[in-house]
Order: structure tokens, then sequence, then C-alpha cells
């Protein structure tokens, strides 16, 4: 059951339409040749060319029918398409339950050509969160400095900090650009744009 839930999901969802195209063109064939043949066999039975008709108009109904979705398929991989919305909640899901992550907002998706796809979205970071996770990367250089006294050693720690926690977002940002691609194999080439809120 699971594997025809799989094949129906891709034959919806499927970003590559050559797959999808092959497929469907298969099925009618196979399809096809049975109700021809079920047709041909009760014709003879009956001595009638009713059965045959209904053969007949079946087969051609099936051809309309996959011609028809596979016209709207690449119609709208080639206008471009977003990402499925199973997808793109799994993707969300993902990111808000990430110990660094508050919340994720304005996502945008888009889907060009069967090769490439754009995710977007704004994430507001728990600063708490990722200096937690740094931390033990920051021990050596935070036993080098001094308690700030003078004016001057105030900015330079200020610096310092503000330095290393900006290499720790960008540290996370990147850590989850890279967890969304593994979520969007199915493209050659992914874009993600992940943005602090």
């Amino acid at each position: 059951m699971y594997l025809i839930d799989a094949v129906i999901r891709y034959l919806r969802e499927g970003t590559d339409l050559m797959p999808v195209s092959t497929f469907l063109e298969s099925f009618c064939g196979v399809f096809g040749a049975c109700v021809g043949t079920v047709g041909i066999v009760m014709a003879s039975y009956s001595n009638s060319v009713l059965p045959d008709t209904m053969a007949a108009i079946v087969m051609s109904g099936t051809v309309g029918l996959v011609a028809l979705g596979l016209l709207s398929r690449s119609s709208t991989c080639l206008l471009g398409q977003t990402l499925p919305l199973s997808l793109v909640l799994e993707i969300t899901m993902m990111l808000e339950h990430d110990p660094v992550v508050v919340g994720v907002y304005d996502v945008k998706t888009e889907v060009l050509g069967v090769e490439t796809a754009r995710f977007k979205a704004e994430i507001e970071f728990n600063a708490d969160a990722i200096t937690r996770r740094r931390q033990s990367n920051w021990t050596d250089v935070a036993a080098s400095m001094r308690k700030p006294g003078t004016d001057a050693e105030v900015e330079d720690w200020v610096s310092k900090n503000d330095s290393l926690f900006l290499v720790a977002l960008t540290t996370e940002l990147k850590r989850l650009e890279s967890q969304i691609k593994q979520k969007l194999t199915q493209f050659k080439t992914v874009h993600v744009d992940l943005e602090p809120w």
C-alpha cells in the first residue's frame, strides 16, 4: 500500500516530468491493450459489436485524460510552481523544532523547470541558544579577554563578542540551509535564502 501511495504522490507532485509521462504513457498502453482484448473477446462471445465499441470508447477516454493531465503538468512546470505544501510544512516544522529557532516567517518557495528549487524564509533566532551552542568554541577566546576597564578596552571587548556572535549566527544559518537542502535532494540545484527576522 505504501508503494502505491508513493507512486500516486509522485504522479501528483513529482517535479521531474519525464518519469511521470513515461509511467502514464506505459500505463495507458497496457491498460488500453487489456481493455481492447476484453472488448474483442466479449464481442466474439456475444456476437455483438457493442463490447468492442465500449472498449474503444474507454481506451480513447483514457488516452485523452492522460494527455490532458500531462499537458497540465508540463505547462505548470514551464510556467513555474511552488514546492508541494506537504514538503513546505515538513521543512518549516523541522526548522521550528531546531533549538536555535524561535519562529519561521514569510516562507516562499519556487520550482523552476524540473531541476531547480528555491526556498526563502525569515528566521527568528534564539540568541541565548546560539550562544550556548557555540560557548565551548569560545572558551579559549574568552579566557584571553580581560575584564574591560577603559573605554578602549570596553569597545574592544564588545567588538570581539559581536564578532563571535556573528560567526556563530552565520554557522547556524549555514547548518539550517544544509538541512533544508537535504530535504530537497530531488532537485539538482537548490537555492536557500534564510534571513534573520
